[in-house]
């Protein structure tokens, strides 16, 4: 784990040699002005979105994205909602699912970006997800966005 910026790099493994890199990508607290010249950067570099949510409609974090980078509309997206329950078996099975559909893409050497509301290691669901690609030596990074 390095820190450079509140920037997190994990990288252990050999999948993380032919694998693709995910990010978790903070995109602040809901002003798009708040969205940082990094978490652009990084978005227009993936090959894959993911988005918590059931559609680009309805996920929040997609909507502040899009109102400065509109080119996110014509980026493949994979929508993955994240239950809101304490059902601790539900979540673990939920998790399990997203993370098995974006190792997926990783392990195909896709290039892979989730988007979260703040930032990404100040509770956010992407941290599920980030634990789930470090145990399996995987590349993940976290993009930090301003918090609310």
């Amino acid at each position: 784990m390095k820190d450079n910026n509140k920037e997190y790099t994990i990288e252990t493994g050999t999948k993380s040699d032919a694998a693709g890199k995910l990010y978790g990508i903070g995109v602040g607290p809901g002003n798009p002005k708040l969205l940082t010249l990094q978490a652009l950067e990084v978005i227009g570099s993936c090959d894959l979105i993911v988005l918590p949510a059931k559609s680009a409609e309805e996920c929040i974090a997609y909507q502040i994205v899009e109102q400065v980078f509109p080119e996110i509309s014509r980026m493949p997206l994979l929508c993955m909602p994240f239950p809101m329950t304490r059902d601790k078996q539900a979540l673990e099975s939920a998790h399990g699912k997203i993370y098995g559909e974006i190792r997926k893409q990783l392990l195909q050497g896709k290039t892979v970006g989730m988007l979260t509301i703040g930032d990404p290691s100040i509770y956010s669901t992407y941290l599920y997800i980030h634990k789930r690609a470090a145990a399996d030596g995987l590349t993940a990074q976290m993009i930090s966005g301003i918090p609310s």
